[in-house]
């Protein structure tokens, strides 16, 4: 039996990651075997985006451009930033080794596919964020959008 070992992600510490833009982060999958590959690129790319979506939400909610929508998410900001990083990089930790794990599956590619859209779509709305921040687009435009969109999912839900 083949195993696979997960080595656990790297953070010098938590202030570093935020001084510099990217900090110290390694995600290292050691892998005996090729049947533990399924999916390890769009693994990589979730784990990534996770991190990406961490790292801007910080300097969102920091900076008081935004707010964190997840209550849970939320309450771990108020604790601290080292707490709310833990939490999202134990979360992609904890997601890629399933995914890793059990890529072979029937219902793992669809699953991934959609964790991978929901994540692009929260990119898109960090890219609005800082368009907005850096007065590139007016507060009317998202209000808009915002209305445009809440229409869109209504029409699709009924």
């Amino acid at each position: 039996m083949q195993l696979a070992i997960i080595c656990v992600i790297h953070i010098s510490t938590a202030g570093r990651i935020f001084r510099r833009a990217f900090g110290t982060i390694f995600l290292c999958a050691i892998l005996a075997g090729y049947e533990y590959m399924h999916l390890f690129r769009e693994t990589f790319l979730l784990f990534l985006l996770n991190m990406l979506d961490a790292m801007l939400t910080l300097v969102w909610v920091r900076s008081g451009t935004a707010t964190e929508a997840n209550k849970l998410m939320a309450h771990l900001l108020d604790i601290g930033d080292f707490t709310f990083l833990a939490a999202k990089v134990g979360v992609g930790i904890i997601m890629a080794a399933v995914m890793l794990r059990f890529g072979y599956k029937p219902i793992a590619k669809p699953l991934m596919t959609v964790a991978l859209t929901v994540y692009i779509g929260l990119m898109g709305i960090h890219f609005v964020t800082g368009l907005s921040a850096f007065g590139l687009i007016s507060e009317s435009f998202i209000h808009e959008t915002g209305q445009w969109a809440r229409s869109f999912v209504a029409l699709i839900v009924s």
